[in-house]
């Protein structure tokens, strides 16, 4: 077992001032960590991120069994009774059953629309820091168009930008009822010591997309070499896989929160204790309960040997051996002592005790953290090891794409990793940014008859002579420390 040492919890100061880019860093949850699906098919199920250095969370479709006594509570809610339906398809999120089992939603009502394309945000499920929205879209030629969500942004009434992660779900009809109707759920996460306001300003496009278009798409990317596709910031993959996308139509819908229906619902639990793995210290600091999410804060001591980057198998055990698991591709966002994971919240079952056990975490010696590229010579002169290779480098007309190969994962490790950070320093020690594109994928998998399973992590660089080699920094890696721990929480 880990070694644990007790010691007083460091205190979190949540009313901290926060610029943007810090607040987003802390919000980030990484960019193309979704779960990767051993099936391979066109990954369904996307995460766009307002942060500014394009971290995307990775969340899963939120859909929730509903018990019976709730689903007759909602369908007498005008607007709310389809969902019903539409959430007791499939269970990912126990929190938020919860919370609906407890009358935590509300009724909204509000829509936008515009050459009879309309987006209606039906209802809400909010606390202090999650907002969950129920939407439905009605597309201006039903029966002929799959309608798609792109670039979602938050802000307040005053137009303030909200740092946050953004998370939704693909969008489906329900057949036989309402025909023509799309429903799905938009899952925001906002950044931490952002202040859930009274009302928030919900902005994204619309992209219509005629059914065959849609259809085609589809078989496309999976004749790709049986592909496994991610986009980036929300963007479709079937826009890029062959389809004439159209150009998105704007729309802003003001939606109202009910502070009161969460206010003094959030329970904090100090921890203090600290673990040792192959040699690297983890505090596991504090855990913030709430109706929607367990947030458990996890500081790294600075002077570990390895980067600390996410956990692999984390997660929360109840006093009747129930396992609460990490949601929004879970493996946390950033603050500036190390990491807060967050988990389904059991806040509802009220239960007497929380452990939270896992036995490895991603981790990479300090000293190998940055990779060496030559794009004129398309060489990787340097890595951690030999899971990493430079695939190819296209030059295009506006930007040059790198592809690089990642093997060698664990059989346990199914995250899709997001490689390198957002910026690189060119051979004259200049720092650059990577290429601004939203609508280009970001990756892939492929499954070779030789080989075992590859992700292909996707970079562009504005087109542009850098002075070589190229230098950037990891962001995270399949190398992995490992120690059985259990830690209790209350």
């Amino acid at each position: 077992m880990a070694h644990h040492e007790g010691q007083e919890a460091k205190e979190h100061q949540t009313e901290t001032a926060l610029d943007p880019i810090e607040a987003a860093i802390m919000a980030g949850i990484r960019k193309g960590e979704q779960q990767l699906k051993r099936r391979r098919r066109l990954l369904r199920k996307r995460w766009s991120s307002v942060a500014i250095m394009s971290m995307l969370l990775v969340v899963c479709l939120l859909a929730i069994r509903v018990s019976p006594a709730v689903a007759a509570v909602a369908r007498d809610i005008p607007g709310l009774a389809l969902f019903v339906d539409l959430i007791n398809r499939e269970s990912s999120d126990r929190g938020i059953g919860l919370a609906l089992d407890n009358d935590f939603v509300q009724p909204v009502g509000v829509a936008d629309e515009h050459d009879g394309l309309k987006l209606s945000i039906e209802g809400i499920i909010a606390d202090d820091s999650r907002l969950v929205m129920l939407y439905a879209i009605k597309p201006a030629n039903e029966g002929e168009t799959v309608v798609r969500i792109d670039q979602p942004r938050l802000s307040d009434v005053s137009g303030k930008h909200l740092p946050a992660a953004i998370g939704y779900s693909e969008n489906q009809e329900i057949e036989g009822r309402d025909s023509g109707i799309q429903r799905g759920t938009i899952d925001i996460q906002l950044a931490e010591g952002t202040a859930m306001p009274e009302a928030v300003v919900l902005k994204l496009s619309l992209l219509e997309e005629k059914q065959e278009d849609s259809q085609n798409a589809n078989a496309a990317g999976q004749r790709a070499g049986e592909e496994s596709l991610i986009g980036t910031e929300g963007t479709p993959l079937e826009g890029k896989l062959g389809s004439q996308q159209t150009t998105g139509t704007h729309f802003t819908v003001k939606v109202p929160i009910d502070r009161e229906l969460s206010r003094g619902r959030q329970h904090e639990y100090n921890i203090g204790q600290t673990v040792v793995i192959e040699g690297q210290e983890l505090t596991f600091t504090k855990a913030v309960v709430s109706p929607l999410s367990l947030k458990l804060y996890v500081s790294y001591d600075e002077a570990n040997a390895k980067q600390i980057f996410d956990a692999g198998d984390m997660r929360i055990l109840d006093d009747e051996g129930t396992e609460w698991h990490m949601i929004s591709g879970g493996n946390g966002s950033l603050n500036k002592d190390g990491r807060i994971y967050h988990f389904e919240s059991p806040y509802f079952k009220e239960p007497k005790s929380l452990t939270v056990a896992g036995s490895w975490f991603r981790a990479l010696d300090r000293n190998k953290l940055n990779i060496t590229v030559d794009t004129d010579k398309g060489q990787l002169l340097r890595a951690p090891d030999g899971k990493l290779e430079l695939s190819k480098v296209m030059r295009e007309a506006e930007y040059t794409k790198l592809d690089f190969a990642l093997g060698g994962l664990d059989p346990a490790d199914q995250m899709m990793y997001s490689l390198l950070e957002g910026t690189f320093t060119d051979g004259a020690g200049k720092e650059h940014s990577m290429a601004n594109l939203q609508q280009v994928m970001s990756g892939y998998t492929v499954n070779g008859s030789e080989e075992r399973e590859k992700q292909h992590l996707l970079y562009y660089l504005n087109r542009e002579r850098y002075p070589q080699p190229l230098t950037f920094t990891i962001f995270g890696y399949p190398m992995y420390i490992r120690e059985p721990y259990s830690i209790r929480i209350k």
